[in-house]
């Protein structure tokens, strides 16, 4: 009975601990997310990186306007379709194999989840994805590691994705863009959709690279 309680008493520490040396980050106006520790930051092709790695995992949060592209607009109905040609882009911009997703819902809002397999080198081969489309912003929070740690990290993964807090008045936050201007002819909204996960899956791998390649070995 004894070692049963101070089993419990170290997991309840080293919880305690975890919890305490986060870093929260105001990601906009209207979301924070932790990270374990300070993380830092790029932005290449207007898409706003925060990343923090260690042993385990690799810890990334990337984010673009939508509403700076000019000519784009998304309607409430066709979020669904916008979901669907971001999770295409990284599939086939990453040359990944698709485990699972499904919806999830934060603060009344839908968003997407997705675990796969992915092939970029030097970058830990499972990917843990949720991304989310709140008032023009497209949110993309990832998790990597190795398929071997899988276990080993889950309970950092759950705290990772479940610090994701929004912020703010329900009524303020929408899930299409807010002011729209003149339709465009039909379906052109959507090519432009599947051509931004296009980029940004790309500028997000083409970053990752490159700071992996400058990170140096320790002696």
């Amino acid at each position: 009975m004894y070692k049963l309680y101070l089993v419990a008493l170290i997991i309840i520490s080293s919880t305690l601990t975890k919890a305490q040396s986060t870093h929260k980050i105001a990601l906009t106006k209207f979301a924070t997310i932790d990270f374990p520790s300070l993380p830092i930051t790029f932005d290449t092709l207007g898409v706003k990186t925060y990343r923090y790695s260690n042993d385990d995992a690799e810890y990334l949060v990337a984010m673009k306007d939508m509403t700076k592209l000019d000519g784009f607009y998304l309607k409430a109905e066709n979020l669904k379709d916008f979901y669907r040609g971001l999770e295409e882009s990284t599939l086939k911009g990453d040359k990944a194999k698709l485990i699972s997703k499904r919806t999830f819902i934060v603060n009344g809002l839908e968003g997407i989840e997705m675990v796969y397999l992915g092939s970029t080198p030097s970058l830990p081969d499972l990917k843990f994805k949720r991304a989310i489309f709140i008032n023009g912003i497209v949110i993309s929070i990832d998790f990597m590691t190795s398929a071997k740690n899988k276990l080993q990290t889950q309970a950092e993964r759950e705290l990772f994705f479940n610090s994701f807090s929004i912020i703010g008045k329900k009524t303020d936050l929408k899930q299409e863009t807010i002011n729209r201007q003149v339709e465009e002819k039909q379906g052109f909204s959507y090519i432009l959709e599947r051509s931004f996960g296009y980029i940004f899956i790309i500028a997000f791998i083409i970053w990752l690279c490159r700071a992996f390649r400058t990170k140096q070995p320790e002696d």
